[in-house]
């Protein structure tokens, strides 16, 4: 587990595309919520077919940080949205 003591703080973090992908989704999400003192705009597409990613699973892991997030967008042909945290 990522500790304060290891990485700094930001007041806005922005990602495009950073959940796509299952195995690494613990570890990004770990460092996102460690890093976060203010807001992250997290912008995602709903499901990642054929690498098996998604929000549903973002979700899972903010919460396993007593965190959650709120989708603020959503649109776009392949299910676009961005989450704010």
């Amino acid at each position: 587990m990522l500790t304060q003591k290891h990485l700094s703080t930001y007041d806005l973090v922005l990602s495009s595309e950073g959940i796509y992908s299952p195995v690494s989704l613990p570890q990004f999400t770990s460092v996102l919520v460690t890093c976060l003192r203010g807001h992250a705009l997290v912008a995602s597409k709903k499901i990642y077919f054929g690498v098996g990613g998604g929000i549903n699973d973002f979700f899972n892991e903010l919460a396993k940080h007593n965190r959650n997030g709120n989708i603020v967008w959503e649109g776009g042909q392949v299910g676009r949205v961005i989450i704010q945290i």
